[in-house]
């Protein structure tokens, strides 16, 4: 069975906060040919869901965990873009220079500036017609903000519970794994020596000097 890529992301994304400690242990255990079988299991029942539209009333229902499931993953990339300037913070203060990095994006620091603004804009834009006269709906409301209380609670409950702190950008750990990363890195470069890439299309040439 192949399973789409948007479940294989939610699952790699459960087993390795799993493995970090950051959700509970089950779903970092994999059978013995590696398939992490509970996170898998929950990831696909969670694609039932989808089954809510056959019906006239549970399909409002499924309308809500859309508007939820699209203010999450606009929060997730609100902070990765607070993540990256961390990042760029602590290559700065480490002397690290940019230009060592296999990938760098255009125009930094001021580039992620610019996203980070207008992707908090649209984290609090995307139910402003609830704030319309006469559109006022509590469950609208909830469903299209809710996910922002409850990263601010999860934030609050686990810097609390965990006792942790905020880094110096100098302190910043920037080397644990990448060991294993290069090495990686190097046995795809050696793989990719013997292939000739002078008769590839211009539209991949140029995407390989975009990306």
């Amino acid at each position: 069975m192949v399973l789409p890529m948007p479940l294989l992301l939610h699952i790699r994304q459960l087993y390795s906060l799993a493995e970090r400690g950051f959700a509970p242990k089950v779903f970092s255990k994999c059978n013995s040919k590696g398939i992490p079988v509970y996170a898998v299991l929950v990831v696909v029942c969670f694609s039932l869901l989808s089954l809510l539209q056959l019906g006239k009333n549970s399909a409002v229902v499924l309308n809500w965990i859309v508007s939820l499931c699209t203010g999450a993953q606009l929060i997730n990339y609100g902070w990765m873009c607070f993540i990256y300037i961390g990042f760029y913070r602590a290559l700065k203060a480490q002397g690290i220079d940019r230009e060592s990095l296999p990938y760098r994006s255009w125009f930094q620091p001021y580039s992620i500036y610019i996203c980070t603004f207008f992707v908090w804009i649209d984290i609090f834009v995307i139910g402003y017609t609830v704030f319309l006269p006469g559109w006022w709906k509590v469950s609208d409301f909830l469903f299209s903000y809710l996910m922002i209380f409850v990263n601010v609670g999860l934030f609050v409950f686990w810097k609390l519970f965990k006792r942790t702190k905020f880094k110096n950008p100098a302190e910043v750990d920037l080397t644990s794994g990448l060991e294993e990363v290069q090495k990686h890195e190097e046995e795809i470069l050696a793989e990719e020596g013997g292939q000739d890439h002078s008769k590839d299309s211009w539209f991949s040439k140029a995407m390989s000097w975009v990306f």
